[in-house]
């Protein structure tokens, strides 16, 4: 048994949440009268909503705080649509039911844990490590250093799977392993232990005879 502890993102990896947020910052740039197309924002948004806001900002003279401010007031006036991605329930079922345990780790404020509770996945979860309980955001390891030692993890037995190589970098620097959950078709982050494109990787997370081969030539990591 390799790991006996999963950590996982939120946006993006638990759920397919760029789609509503990508449509939140084409509607705060457009109040400012900037027209923007849907894929240049999420290509933005899915390295941070930080980089977004200030990479948009720039682009068209606008203060960010004010598009920041913009953004949130549109996020507070209607419901975000946040839906699993497909087989995640079951994957932290079979975790949940094999004894190990999942946790989360996400940048997201705590109502994450608001919203897995509505998605009915809550009661899968140990750990729930969200921004207002980190030092930074991550890349910053300091989230992934707290759930290590309140739980008792060795680094080694911990994986994080996440869709950002921030969620990789910083279970790097706190000696844990990373698969990177690639649901946006990105270039394969090199700090990556290992890659999947759905929640297939179960064979990984769940089945205690399964392995998967670490990248073996400098370019590709492949599934067992």
């Amino acid at each position: 048994m390799k790991y006996t502890d999963i950590a996982w993102d939120f946006d993006g990896t638990l759920v397919d949440s760029y789609p509503n947020l990508t449509k939140l910052m084409q509607d705060a740039l457009e109040s400012f009268g900037c027209k923007e197309d849907s894929e240049e924002i999420r290509k933005r948004l899915v390295v941070t909503l930080r980089h977004a806001r200030d990479f948009f900002a720039e682009k068209y003279g606008l203060d960010s705080d004010e598009l920041s401010q913009r953004f949130n007031s549109l996020k507070e006036a209607q419901p975000e649509v946040l839906p699993l991605f497909p087989g995640v329930e079951e994957v932290l079922r079979e975790i949940k039911e094999s004894g190990r345990r999942n946790h989360l780790y996400t940048n997201r404020k705590e109502d994450a844990v608001h919203y897995m509770e509505e998605l009915g996945i809550l009661h899968y979860f140990d750990g729930l490590m969200t921004y207002e309980k980190m030092a930074d955001y991550k890349p910053n390891p300091d989230g992934m250093f707290k759930l290590l030692a309140e739980y008792r993890v060795e680094p080694s037995k911990m994986l994080m799977v996440g869709d950002r190589i921030l969620d990789l970098e910083a279970s790097k620097a706190a000696g844990a392993d990373g698969c990177f959950y690639n649901t946006n078709g990105l270039p394969v982050p090199e700090c990556a232990d290992f890659v999947v494109e759905d929640m297939l990787f179960r064979r990984l997370a769940c089945e205690r005879n399964a392995h998967l081969r670490k990248r073996n030539d400098g370019n590709k990591i492949k599934t067992a």
